[in-house]
């Protein structure tokens, strides 16, 4: 790849083998460097393909207000995610996280440490992406002597949970108020304990994560049961889990004006019932 525009000593414009162009980064990369000029590989730290042109503006944006080193302490963080958490994220992450620790460290740096109002959520129904969010304090403790708070581990994992779901902070926050509501449901019409160790009540939490996601964006699930019969079946036999499944819905069409169909139902019906026999103190 060959040097088209210097971005600054630590990043420039190019294209790779295919034509697409990218941004390419490393530690003092361009410096010295001209137009024309090969890339040496050995400087290459990360490449960048950039699609979109709002999104090359802020990828210039970003590169112009954030120190390289948190670039790519950035980057480590997210190769170290995508490890334990097995998932792949789109680019955007980048401008966000690096964005983020930037600012966390000029916090942390003035004195001023916010309170992460839902970090008991977090730590609750998202507890490996929390787990990212500590490791990625103890790397910026390694990487700055700046140390910071399990606060600051849960608004990390905000953004690895943004990331995973393409869905933006407010849906976070909104999506977290759903799933409480509706274990609230279930635990005080059904008048049991819910065991949050269990493999039930995590199944049911990561089935209203995803649900919360559907009913927020007004979209259909894509996956069907055999409906309305099934679920007749299932309302007699398990007919606790199901009444509190009909409240659930209720609930949900008045809050969300999300009318449940049947499959949705029999999902709901099923989970609750398995949380029942399995996920109870």
């Amino acid at each position: 790849m060959r040097i088209r525009k210097i971005l600054n000593n630590n990043a420039v414009i190019s294209k790779d083998t295919n034509g697409n162009e990218v941004i390419v980064m490393g530690k003092g990369l361009a410096y010295g460097g001209h137009q024309g000029q090969e890339i040496p590989e050995s400087k290459i730290i990360k490449t960048f393909v950039i699609r979109e042109p709002g999104v090359k503006r802020q990828f210039v944006d970003m590169l112009q207000g954030i120190p390289i080193s948190i670039i790519l302490l950035t980057k480590e963080i997210v190769d170290m995610a995508k490890v334990d958490l097995k998932q792949k994220f789109s680019q955007t992450i980048y401008l966000a996280l690096s964005d983020h620790i930037n600012a966390a460290i000029k916090r942390y740096t003035s004195g001023l440490v916010l309170q992460n109002r839902l970090l008991f959520e977090i730590q609750r129904f998202y507890s490996e992406e929390y787990a990212v969010g500590k490791k990625a304090v103890a790397m910026i403790y390694d990487s700055t002597g700046i140390q910071m708070t399990d606060d600051e581990a849960g608004f990390i994992a905000i953004q690895i949970i943004g990331a995973e779901t393409d869905q933006d902070i407010d849906k976070f926050y909104k999506s977290t108020a759903f799933i409480n509501q509706i274990l609230s449901i279930v635990k005080y019409t059904l008048n049991v304990d819910l065991d949050e160790n269990s493999l039930a009540y995590n199944r049911f939490v990561t089935h209203l994560k995803y649900f919360a996601m559907n009913i927020l964006s007004h979209q259909t699930p894509g996956r069907r049961l055999p409906g309305s019969d099934l679920l007749t079946v299932l309302a007699t036999r398990y007919h606790d889990a199901f009444a509190c499944a009909e409240k659930v819905s209720r609930y949900i069409s008045q809050k969300y004006n999300y009318p449940l169909d049947d499959d949705e139902k029999l999902y709901l019906t099923i989970h609750i019932e398995q949380v029942i026999r399995l996920g109870v103190k």
